[in-house]
Formats: C-alpha cells, structure tokens, sequence
C-alpha cells in the first residue's frame, strides 16, 4: 500500500498543472438548480439526481449526455448544501473498508461497510492525470498492478483522451478490483473545470459486506 493518498486529481508527469484550472462558468441560479430553472449546468435540460440523490441516467446508455456538477463557480455556492446537482464534489458518504480479500490473485478490494442503494455515488477514481507518452511508459515499464484509467471523449468532433494513474497517487477506489459481475459502474463528469472527473455509481443495491468491483 505504497501510496500518497489524494482526495482530487492532480497533474502527473508530462501535464501542466494549468490544465486543473480551466474553469467552466458557473450556473446563475439564486434557488434550487433544476431543469425547471434552466440551469445552465444541467446539460440539455436533463438532471443528473433525483430527489434522493441517486444518478438517474442508466449505465451502458447510448447518451451522449455532457454531465456537469454545479461548483463554486456558480452563484448556488453560496448555499452548496441546497443544491440538488451536487453529489460527487461532497465526496464518500458511504462506509467502505479495504480488506484481504479470499482469492490471493486480487490482492486486496473494496468492500462496503453498510448498504449501498442502487443509482448512488459511491467513490471517484483519483489519481495522476498523466500525458499519453508518460502513461505509455508507465504500461510498458508495469511491475505492479495496473492502475491506469484512459477516458475516451468525442469533443468538437475531435477524439480526446485523459490518462488517470492511481498507482502513486490515489484514493480508496484503486484498491476496487474488476469482475465479471459488478456492481459499480463508471460516469464521466466534469466538476466546474474542463478535466474529467471519474464516477463510480452503484449498478444495482449492494449490501453491507460485499465485495466492490
């Protein structure tokens, strides 16, 4: 577990930090932000959460649904708690524990510390966001798990990519192992900059002591 623990993402080798700072210009919504006041933030007219916070667009979807999160650079900052369109800025709600786990080739893994209702956000993949020569480099010189994350995005009709690395850098979810049967799955947002954010949502209810994947 040799690892700096982050809560955010942060430039890696090969990437200017100036890449964290571009902002997105915030909504300017003095109440609830919804579709119903045409917040600028909800792309499309499309919400992100219902009521009880639960993301509502399905996984494996063929949206192609920008989703944004409202952020201090909206004038909702001012009462962020009031905000319905902020989930994953607020960071882990559930209790989660990293534990051996019973096959010895998955190492350690995630599990959950009590239920996990479906459509809830559960953790975000933090890491190194590295340039695409320092993340080639880093799979070809691999002597420990791979922990890179590559995020394909059609923007402008240009392909983009963003390379998270959690292997030095990172949080609670680079311990979560990959299965044939899982239980999370993975949303790209953008957090008031032009970076994307990685999300990991429940796929269905998850009880207290299962296994994350």
């Amino acid at each position: 577990m040799d690892f700096e623990y982050i809560t955010e993402n942060v430039a890696g080798p090969g990437l200017d930090p100036v890449c964290l700072e571009d902002q997105f210009e915030g909504c300017s919504c003095v109440g609830e932000c919804s579709a119903a006041s045409k917040c600028s933030c909800i792309f499309n007219g499309l919400p992100n959460y219902d009521k009880d916070g639960r993301f509502i667009h399905l996984p494996n979807s063929a949206s192609s649904s920008v989703h944004l999160e409202c952020s201090d650079n909206c004038e909702c900052a001012l009462c962020p708690e009031k905000c319905t369109n902020r989930n994953i800025q607020f960071g882990i709600k559930f209790k989660l524990k990293v534990a051996k786990c019973d096959s010895e080739s998955k190492g350690f893994g995630v599990f959950a510390q009590e239920n996990i209702p479906a459509g809830h956000f559960v953790v975000e993949y933090v890491g190194e966001l590295v340039s695409k020569e320092e993340a080639e480099t880093r799979l070809t010189s691999q002597q420990h798990h791979n922990y890179l994350f590559t995020i394909r995005e059609f923007i402008g009709g240009e392909c983009q990519y963003t390379f998270i690395d959690g292997r030095y850098k990172g949080n609670i979810s680079r311990f979560i192992n990959h299965s044939c049967e899982p239980n999370l799955f993975l949303q790209v947002f953008r957090l008031g900059r032009a970076s994307p954010s990685l999300a990991m949502f429940a796929s269905r209810d998850i009880l207290e002591g299962r296994f994350l994947s």
